[in-house]
């Protein structure tokens, strides 16, 4: 199946080592073929009944020929079992898979080349190999970063053809890869990833604390939690609810007298209860799942997962909800990072769910947000990847990062960040006062708080400045005393060590007066060409003139030296060019001789 897409999707022109992708595949008629004497017939007319998908193809078409190339030379390689496996599956698509071998040649040496020792034996038959094929599907592993030194010297053996130049050029290919250990292709060859690695990726990179309006680092917390399923015996599951979840129980009576009290109420936890249905045992009541969770925490705030257990355990038994250990079907430890700095949004890592920080981080809530977020940045790539040949990676991926982060997304998010470092730095007391008034609110709201997306239910509460400002207003009218009291001090003591960063996402225009709307900006698109243009690609005039002596020196007679990679990229995109001007002179198309 990637022997056959190779030649559909995808092309690569390879030399020097090196594999660009390009998305435009090499059509079989720039090559001779062996054609049946009756191939220049028109085709048959179809049958008047058939279906649009089951027209015959012109006898003209030639068939596909693939060229299965392994860079491993090992008897039992792994990726030439890659090789066999997928020309079984382009065979049964009607295209030809041909394996080669490339153990047989020897190094590449332009002397031996030119004195004539690749005109038969093994670089011969590579040769005509490469020359005949369509498309290459190459299998290799990863050798120091790289590919194999004799697929290095394969692919050298092509790419410098007397006569012929480089059998590569223009050529579709696709490449594959396995190996033992961590896996065969560790390094990622793309234009574009889009990394759905988690929140501890090591593919994204975060932006600073100052592009992120902080004036210093504010790391990530965690959310820890250790959760099981059993089935309850008997009926009793009060004070809970066994028709409905409890969302957070504060309490510690059930603590009263041991020594996990002091750390309990200085570092609390709250439990979850999720009635499931009946039990699947004799004399079982309800099963249910219980979760004892802090809420976020980070260094010594951070409770442990043994810390948990034992407080639910004796948090169950306080209350007479009883199960057999057999009954216990599954235990959950649950670690969940939230807040820390955004996805930097000039790189070409386009990160999705946890890697792009939707996790909220004042609940840890994350799936219905990325599942909101995944729209637009698909929405994103796909604009731009419909671009065909003009495809822009850089335009794509900052497209996905403005969809997933705009500003007003971020203004939301800041507050909601506030909101966990306040919750994850204060005792027991506080908390029940502080979810005391929050549950107190209208459902869509406090419900809205917790989910905090574009699109999802109630966030229209906290989406705006003006909507935060009248959260944050009634919200504080309901806090006891001491609550309101804290909440203060904790804001400017927040404000006075990380930066404005709530003050901006509440009185949003506040700071905005005086500064006006910002000069056009031309985005990240230009300043990323902007830097191609300095550091890659050059000084675009030296390079052309140097073509033209190489020119020039082949003109007469022997050339006066060997033009460097970039000289040769440039000479094969100058031509490439000149081809394309002069079939839109001509008219030509695909029905009258053009690509």
């Amino acid at each position: 199946a990637a022997a056959a897409a190779a030649a559909r999707v995808t092309g690569a022109v390879v030399g020097s080592g090196t594999i660009a992708i390009r998305h435009k595949a090499r059509r079989s008629e720039q090559r001779p073929q062996k054609r049946n004497p009756e191939a220049a017939k028109p085709p048959a007319a179809a049958p008047a009944s058939a279906p649009p998908d089951t027209l015959p193809l012109p006898d003209a078409w030639p068939p596909l020929v693939l060229l299965g190339v392994c860079g491993s030379l090992r008897a039992a390689s792994t990726n030439a079992g890659l090789l066999r496996v997928a020309a079984v599956a382009a065979r049964q698509r009607g295209v030809e898979l041909r394996l080669a071998t490339i153990g047989d040649l020897p190094l590449y040496s332009q002397d031996l080349d030119e004195a004539g020792g690749s005109t038969r034996g093994a670089v011969s038959s590579w040769r005509a190999a490469v020359s005949s094929a369509d498309a290459v599907l190459f299998a290799c592993p990863e050798h120091n970063y790289s590919i194999s030194a004799a697929l290095k010297n394969a692919i050298d053996w092509a790419s410098r053809v007397p006569t012929q130049g480089n059998l590569w050029a223009g050529k579709a290919g696709a490449i594959l890869s396995s190996g033992g250990g961590g896996g065969g292709d560790v390094r990622v060859r793309a234009k574009l990833v889009v990394d759905a690695t988690g929140f501890e990726s090591k593919l994204t990179v975060r932006e600073s604390p100052a592009a992120g309006g902080l004036w210093k680092e504010l790391a990530p917390g965690y959310q820890i939690a250790y959760g099981m399923c059993v089935d309850v015996a008997g009926d009793k599951l009060a004070p809970y609810d066994a028709s409905a979840m409890t969302l957070f129980d504060y309490r510690t009576d059930h603590l009263v007298g041991s020594d996990l009290l002091a750390d309990a109420e200085e570092r609390p936890s709250f439990v979850y209860v999720m009635p499931s249905g009946e039990g699947g045992c004799d004399g079982c009541g309800t099963s249910a799942f219980f979760e004892e969770t802090s809420l976020v925490g980070r260094g010594e705030r951070r409770l442990e997962f043994e810390t948990l257990k034992q407080r639910l355990i004796k948090r169950l038994a306080f209350h007479g909800i009883t199960y057999g250990e057999a009954s216990v079907r599954e235990e959950e430890y649950c670690y969940i990072p939230m807040g820390g700095q955004l996805p930097d949004r000039t790189q070409r890592v386009v990160p999705i769910g946890g890697a792009a920080n939707t996790v909220h981080p004042a609940t840890g809530y994350q799936l219905c947000r990325m599942l909101a977020s995944s729209t637009g940045v698909a929405a994103a790539l796909s604009a731009e990847l419909s671009k065909g040949d003009g495809f822009d990676p850089d335009a794509a991926a900052a497209a996905a990062h403005a969809s997933l982060w705009p500003a007003s997304n971020r203004l939301q998010r800041d507050f909601a960040v506030f909101g966990g470092e306040f919750l994850g730095s204060q005792p027991v007391e506080i908390l029940r006062g502080f979810f005391g008034a929050f549950f107190a609110l209208e459902q869509p709201v406090w419900g809205g708080f917790l989910a905090g997306w574009p699109g999802l239910p109630g966030n229209e509460n906290h989406a705006t400045w003006l909507a935060r400002v009248r959260f944050g207003i009634t919200i504080a009218l309901k806090f006891p005393p001491k609550v309101a009291a804290t909440f203060v001090a904790y804001l400017a003591a927040f404000t006075a060590a990380y930066g404005p960063l709530i003050l901006k996402s509440i009185f949003t225009p506040v700071f905005e007066i005086g500064v006006g709307p910002p000069p056009p900006d031309p985005g990240l698109r230009a300043r990323r060409q902007r830097a191609r243009d300095v550091y890659v690609t050059g000084d675009a005039a030296a390079k052309r003139e140097a073509v033209e002596m190489l020119r020039s020196g082949r003109a007469g007679g022997t050339p006066r030296g060997e033009p460097s990679p970039q000289v040769e990229l440039l000479e094969e995109e100058e031509a490439r060019e000149e081809e394309e001007a002069r079939e839109v002179a001509g008219g030509g198309g695909e029905g009258g001789g053009g690509r």
